[in-house]
């Protein structure tokens, strides 16, 4: 509970499951990655239906009363280059805004991989492998306009937008059923706001997002991320569960969260990721080197 191409591909050389989860935790930010699907079309609303700056309001309030949380359950990734699914039961993260991230995957009580995010730097570690990947600024890739960070799929997937910065004109309501109390908004940025940056199902009352589908500025589909199981804690509106999907990519991650701490005190230990990589390269840790191919 953040994460969502142009026939790019960001791979460490190594085995095809360790190459697929770094270039899943890179992929939500690269362009194009899957063909814009069916248009949706204004419907006439009923008189009933709620004003874009209520269900932003209702957004707005929501993330920003989130500062931190930590929880336990399982993480899922899904890869074409995996011989299955892989389903870590026994993981952990820890989030603090706006895009902190520290995930610890495991299996069979084994921990797989970690993953810290402070800011664009990120570092990803294979402990099993002694081996680690560490970018302090995040990557620069040809083709790629901008410096990625799985920080960005952090923010993707718990905190995508900062509803406040929207106005009415950026926003329209597509669709209101009154009887499900459920909506569907679009969301055009840039000048000329020709194609929809972002569309979103809410459902209320208060408004939380069920759907968010993330497009890059030619219109095509980058990353899908859904929510479900929303507890209330503290006056609080939070999904325990929690999907990214990259449709090209065939890959997905997933957090199904048992036990969740709102505004709880982190270690500060986890997030000191310059610290963490010089411990790894002083214990004869490989550093792996991204490549980037066509």
């Amino acid at each position: 509970m953040p994460f969502h191409q142009p026939g790019i591909r960001i791979r460490i050389t190594l085995t095809p499951m360790r190459r697929k989860l770094f270039a899943l935790f890179l992929c939500v930010v690269l362009p194009a990655c899957a063909r814009l699907g069916t248009n949706l079309q204004q419907q006439a609303l009923p008189p009933g239906a709620p004003s874009v700056e209520t269900i932003l309001s209702d957004l707005a309030a929501n993330d920003a009363a989130i500062r931190t949380f930590k929880a336990t359950g399982s993480f899922t990734l899904k890869s074409p280059e995996l011989a299955a699914t892989q389903l870590l039961r026994e993981s952990s993260i820890q989030f603090r805004r706006p895009g902190n991230l520290y995930v610890v995957g495991r299996k069979y009580a084994t921990t797989v991989f970690r993953l810290t995010c402070i800011g664009p730097a990120f570092l990803i570690e294979f402990p099993t492998e002694k081996q680690y990947y560490f970018s302090p600024k995040g990557e620069h890739f040809e083709g790629i306009s901008k410096t990625v960070s799985p920080s960005d799929i952090a923010q993707e997937m718990l905190l995508p937008e900062d509803w406040t910065e929207l106005s009415a004109r950026q926003v329209r309501l597509l669709e209101f059923n009154e009887a499900k109390q459920t909506a569907v908004l679009e969301i055009r940025t840039g000048a000329l706001r020709k194609r929809p940056h972002r569309r979103l199902a809410v459902e209320g009352l208060p408004w939380v997002i069920r759907r968010s589908e993330l497009y890059d500025k030619f219109g095509n589909l980058l990353a899908v991320t859904t929510k479900d199981d929303y507890h209330e804690l503290d006056a609080i509106r939070f999904p325990a569960k929690v999907e990214c999907a990259f449709p090209s990519q065939d890959a997905l991650m997933r957090f199904d969260m048992r036990k969740i701490f709102l505004n709880t005190d982190l270690d500060d230990a986890s997030f000191r990721i310059e610290e963490h990589a010089a411990e790894l390269r002083d214990k004869g840790y490989e550093k792996l080197e991204p490549r980037s191919e066509p």
